[in-house]
Formats: structure tokens, C-alpha cells, sequence
């Protein structure tokens, strides 16, 4: 599981991605500790869901990013 805190914008996702690479492995990510996120968020969650195989488990996403989710039209796609 991969419990990230702060911003997932523009301007931070690349440095989670290199922190975090393959994603989490067991596909489980606690979004409780996000206080902010853009469509960047969303374009990291897709690329990890992309190298997982699998639908990720998204506990606690913060409201706004579960918007951009169903507005994309990705949250049936990314998650269980």
C-alpha cells in the first residue's frame, strides 16, 4: 500500500513516480493525506493501474479528485 501525503498537481507527480515507480505492489493506495490533486493525479493513477495489470484499490480519495475520476470517465477503469 502506498500512502502519499501533500499535493498530486503538475508540478509534483513526477517526483511520486520516482519514488514510487511500479506503484503500489499489492494495488492498494490510501488517499487520505492528499490535500489537492489535478488531472496530473489522475494521469498518475492510470499509469499505475497500466503497469499493476489490475484495477487499483483507491481508499480515501479526497472529493475533488474522485470528480475528475468520474468526469474523465476513468473511475470504472481504474478501480475494483
Amino acid at each position: 500500500m502506498i500512502q502519499p501525503t501533500g499535493e498530486w498537481t503538475q508540478h509534483t507527480v513526477a517526483e511520486v513516480l520516482r519514488a514510487h515507480p511500479k506503484g503500489p505492489e499489492d494495488g492498494v493506495v490510501d488517499l487520505s493525506g492528499i490535500r489537492r490533486a489535478d488531472s496530473a493525479a489522475v494521469a498518475l493513477l492510470l499509469e499505475w493501474r497500466r503497469r499493476h495489470g489490475a484495477p487499483l484499490t483507491l481508499r480515501n480519495p479526497p472529493e475533488a479528485l474522485q470528480r475528475l475520476l468520474t468526469l474523465y470517465g476513468v473511475d470504472a477503469i481504474l478501480t475494483h
